[in-house]
């Protein structure tokens, strides 16, 4: 019993110092990849679907006798550069198109849109042409309360590119948000696109201001493989663009599809463990039929298991991740804990010896028994 215990001990400590960076570096990645914003009153937007490609849109905010509804549609996201690649559509509502309509008349010409970053990045402003605007073609999901079908609406449609914050080296775990404030308004056609926001004229002197037009979001996704998840009727609290319709998701990867990555990896390592445990187990008599395996048999699968991992990681992880992901560490802990293991069966747990005879190995007179 105690040669067991201290093999085990000894097992033991053979694991701790072939996996202590790995688990290291597995801790350090769960760690400073955690700190996703919450969603207050979330809603999660249906996958795309194979009528019409796109999924069912859901209203993200809604202002009263809203004047433009803007459509935002997430077509993908490119991981290394941790841009998201959006359709946006503006379209002038039933009851909105008359009063863009008055603000032409005095001379607002130039309709703006300015999405601001939260998190301290560059805004990003959209022109859009008038003519767009001076018929009620917006998308009809906007007076939508419920997610249906999305509808996207002869409006004005740009194709824009918005940094996200997250986290790629946490695949299959990763995720990326995005918290900006969306602003419409009605700008002097003499006017630049600074001037308009800031209302201030070339020589730093104030100008007539901006008119602020009322908006209505909505959002769908094409990408399947993501989920996303929206804020619903939140605004701006405080400072300049305070009352402003916020923007707010989360992308992430499906609990099935981190689930599947999981498992699938985890195999080649199940298997071998499970062999080594099968014939590192006691037994209380010496089998002859039982089949030891050689150190160049043990070799030989660990080295099979080792290269099985290359084809599996350039299937389970998308090359346009960063070279260490999360599932590496998960990798790279695998194989520390099998070579940690097959070096302790090798010179810790050794086979059995068959009980020795009174004069040999195999009976009482040795393996020739005189007659």
């Amino acid at each position: 019993m105690g040669k067991i215990v201290g093999k085990g001990v000894l097992t033991t400590g053979a694991i701790v110092l072939f996996c202590f960076v790995p688990a290291k570096l597995f801790i350090q990645n769960v760690t400073s990849s955690s700190g996703m914003q919450p969603l207050s009153d979330s809603a999660t937007l249906g996958p795309p679907t194979s009528d019409d490609y796109y999924g069912d849109a859901s209203r993200i905010y809604a202002a009263p006798n809203s004047a433009v509804c803007i459509a935002f549609e997430f077509l993908g996201l490119d991981s290394p550069s941790s841009e998201a690649e959006f359709g946006i559509v503006i379209g002038a509502t039933k009851q909105g198109y008359l009063a863009i309509q008055s603000d032409i008349n005095a001379g607002y010409t130039s309709p703006l849109l300015v999405i601001y970053s939260n998190a301290g990045l560059s805004s990003i402003a959209i022109s859009v042409p008038i003519s767009y605007l001076q018929r009620p073609e917006a998308s009809p999901n906007c007076g939508m309360k419920a997610p249906a079908r999305y509808m996207r609406g002869a409006g004005f449609r740009v194709r824009q590119d918005i940094f996200v914050l997250g986290q790629p080296r946490a695949f299959p775990d990763d995720w990326y948000e995005l918290d900006d404030t969306v602003s419409m308004y009605m700008c002097f056609a003499a006017r630049t696109q600074d001037q308009c926001v800031t209302g201030f004229n070339q020589n730093g002197l104030a100008s007539s201001p901006p008119r602020p037009l009322a908006e209505s979001l909505i959002a769908t996704t094409l990408d399947p493989d993501l989920t996303m998840r929206v804020t619903r009727n939140k605004t701006m609290l405080t400072g300049p663009n305070q009352g402003q319709p916020d923007f707010q998701f989360t992308l992430q990867r499906s609990s099935w599809f981190i689930a599947y990555t999981y498992l699938i990896a985890s195999m080649p390592f199940i298997l071998m463990i499970g062999l080594l445990i099968a014939y590192a187990r006691k037994r209380k008599d010496w089998e002859p039929e039982r089949k030891i395996p050689a150190v160049y048999e043990i070799a030989f699968g660990v080295a099979a298991t080792l290269v099985a991992i290359l084809p599996l990681r350039a299937v389970l992880i998308p090359s346009t991740l960063p070279t260490l992901t999360r599932l590496d560490i998960v990798f790279g802990a695998g194989v520390a804990l099998l070579v940690a293991l097959s070096l302790s069966w090798i010179f810790i747990w050794k086979a059995p010896a068959p009980p020795a005879g009174p004069t040999g190995p195999t009976g009482p007179t040795g393996p020739h028994k005189s007659s």
